[in-house]
């Protein structure tokens, strides 16, 4: 099996999807393909439709998600001091403190 990742191509989809319809097992497909069995694995629970796995929806949706785009956290730069959230997230002055002492404390610092 081959260092670093790269992803599957249609052939090998093509390839993966007559042995499986033929009942070869996963270890004897990786074999084949020079593949690791846990990357099939998760080839096939990603792509299969019930129990049907077809190479070109596979691929389609390989597609889609390699193509998302990745989910940003967006930070214009610190909060100046006066931003009630970095007041509200601080802890209470005393370590003591019940639920509704807290409770009154934190409806002291939204008003």
């Amino acid at each position: 099996m081959s260092k670093g990742y790269h992803r599957m191509s249609l052939a090998e989809r093509e390839e993966l999807s007559i042995l499986y319809v033929q009942g070869e097992s996963l270890q004897a497909i990786a074999r084949s393909l020079n593949r690791s069995p846990s990357t099939l694995s998760r080839e096939l629970s990603r792509n299969r439709a019930g129990f049907y796995y077809r190479a070109v929806t596979a691929q389609c949706k390989a597609a889609r998600r390699c193509y998302r785009k990745p989910r940003k956290l967006v930070v214009d730069g610190p909060l100046p001091s006066s931003h009630p959230l970095p007041q509200a997230c601080a802890p209470p002055p005393s370590c003591e403190w019940s639920l509704g002492s807290f409770g009154h404390w934190f409806v002291h610092l939204s008003s």
